[in-house]
């Protein structure tokens, strides 16, 4: 991991300043610790920058985060709920106390999974609010919206798409975020791994057929890094 500052390589236990950025490289990630206690992980091949940071009598009274690209993860600290602005290309993301992740792609879309308390997730039109423990928001030029939660969708696929969230024993405990919760929620959602019904008249082969019996469900167990 490098910092700015004479693009220098950075060492565990060396400090990062304001107006810094802190890139990351493929195959690698960084764990910052900013004043407040506040934890940050910047993804393989990430820029952040910290920018805009003001000191007060508990944590900071104002700070912002840039991402440039590619992944981080934020865990508020000490600091007064509403201190910190996260910015994309093409977001601006409010934090009230929260862990969440933030993924920039190469064309600035910007997708914000939250694990714990709320967010709000802004483009240059619209708002969204997402405060359960694994909503997901997207956010382009354009508009803002949520996506489905994370693990209701293909594991596998999730895995390859938000790179934060698999293999988390690489980080150390302090920066891993609670995905258990996510696998906890679709455990006990109903809709998760329903098939759709296909509408009258594009049955296709075997219309008209009685419907195999569904196969008996198996119990749930998930590991630490579900």
């Amino acid at each position: 991991m490098t910092g700015s500052l004479d693009n220098r390589r950075l060492a565990p236990q060396d400090p990062v300043f304001a107006s810094e950025s802190v890139s990351a490289e493929i195959n690698s990630h960084g764990e910052l610790r900013l004043n407040d206690n506040s934890r940050i992980v910047v993804g393989e091949n990430s820029v952040v920058r910290l920018d805009d940071f003001v000191v007060g009598s508990n944590g900071f009274q104002r700070g912002t985060i840039e991402v440039a690209k590619g992944a981080f993860r934020f865990i508020t600290g000490n600091s007064p709920k509403g201190a910190f602005t996260v910015k994309t290309p093409v977001s601006t993301i409010g934090v009230r106390g929260t862990v969440f992740d933030v993924y920039v792609n190469a064309l600035g879309i910007t997708q914000v999974i939250l694990f714990k308390g709320e967010i709000e997730a802004c483009s240059s039109s619209n708002c969204v609010v997402v405060n359960r423990p694994c909503d997901i928001a997207e956010i382009t030029s354009s508009e803002a919206h949520e996506l489905p939660y994370l693990r209701s969708g293909d594991r596998a696929a999730e895995d390859s798409d938000y790179t934060l969230t698999s293999r988390q024993n690489r980080f150390r405990t302090g920066w891993r975020a609670p995905v258990l919760a996510c696998a906890i929620r679709a455990a006990f959602d109903p809709n998760v791994g329903v098939q759709p019904t296909p509408p009258h008249g594009n049955e296709g082969p075997g219309e008209g057929r009685e419907p195999e019996p569904e196969p008996e469900k198996m119990g749930y167990t998930c590991g630490i890094n579900c």
